[in-house]
């Protein structure tokens, strides 16, 4: 068990820590008022969230549980080592920071939505898709304008939200 918890101690704070939201987002969507003319209300959004985040975590930590199991049941002797390896965080890490820049343009700047959206989503499928010819990044630019475009015409005329 001791070993358990230590080779899967980040993997359990964070399912801790996204079934504390789930349940956050359910405790806040019970506190909605009802609907009084739309059959699903405000509140079912939010539930919804809530409850099919508390069922992925329980997947993930079935799944944490199963490969335990499995690497247990093998005769293969285990080395503990100390030494960290950042080079498996990085991409993690630069998805962070794309994350929170595309946050602070749309939140203090001017910058426009389809801009910024279309920047962002460039650059974060160049960095997940790694695009080794010119061709693929143009293609990639253009799906990331298309992208924004569209997101843009449904919040505009679908939701009547002007971003």
């Amino acid at each position: 068990m001791y070993r358990f918890l230590t080779q899967n101690a980040v993997a359990l704070v964070f399912l801790l820590l996204v079934a504390a939201f789930a349940a956050a987002s359910l405790y806040g969507s019970s506190l909605l008022p009802a609907a009084r003319y739309e059959p699903l209300g405000s509140a079912a959004f939010p539930k919804a969230l809530g409850v099919i985040t508390l069922f992925l975590v329980a997947l993930q930590a079935i799944s944490l549980i199963r490969n335990h199991a499995s690497t247990e049941s093998s005769t293969e002797p285990e080395t503990a080592s100390l030494y960290i390896s950042w080079k498996k965080y990085r991409k993690p890490l630069l998805m962070l920071g794309a994350m929170v820049l595309y946050l602070a343009a749309m939140s203090y700047s001017g910058v426009d939505f389809r801009i910024s959206t279309s920047v962002f989503l460039s650059l974060v499928m160049c960095l997940l898709a790694r695009p080794d010819s010119p061709k693929k990044v143009i293609l990639i630019a253009v799906a990331s304008i298309v992208l924004a475009v569209v997101l843009h015409l449904v919040f505009k005329h679908l939701f009547y939200i002007d971003i």
